[in-house]
Formats: C-alpha cells, sequence, structure tokens
C-alpha cells in the first residue's frame, strides 16, 4: 500500500520560437486541494524559473539556438535539467 505524495516537484519549459525557460514547479497537497476547489492556497507557491546566460542577451528571442554559442550553452542547461 503507498502513501500519498505530500508534495513533488514538477519540471517545466517554456519555449518562445528556440529560446526555453526552465521552471521547477512544488505541488504540495495543499495546492491540488485549492486548485480542485477552484479557491486560492492560504500557502503561497513559489516557481523556480532559469533563463540561461547567453552572449548577448538583448537578441535571446531573434537567436535563441541559432547562433552555435547560444545552442551550446541551451543545450547544457536541458542536459542538466533533465
Amino acid at each position: 500500500q503507498h502513501l500519498p505524495l505530500l508534495s513533488k516537484v514538477i519540471p517545466g519549459i517554456t519555449i518562445k520560437d528556440t529560446s526555453p525557460i526552465f521552471f521547477k514547479i512544488p505541488v504540495t497537497q495543499e495546492l491540488v486541494t485549492a486548485v480542485i476547489g477552484g479557491v486560492y492556497p492560504t500557502t503561497e507557491t513559489i516557481v523556480h524559473a532559469h533563463l540561461p546566460a547567453i552572449p548577448r542577451p538583448v537578441y535571446r528571442l531573434n537567436e535563441g539556438m541559432k547562433p552555435p554559442d547560444n545552442r551550446c550553452i541551451i543545450l547544457f542547461c536541458y542536459e542538466v535539467f533533465k
């Protein structure tokens, strides 16, 4: 017989063109219950995000993974994230 999990960190990635943002989302039983009930949880949920540090951040959305130096950094982040 398994005990229910009290919390779990759910990984997430959003991608705009080829530029990812990595997330760690802590999901607690309190949050699940609040979402099911359509109410706000009493405890704040803090989501951690990581935007890979690339050489030309001003051009992030235009370049994404196209330049080899960006691609190397972003692929490394994917590897570490898994």
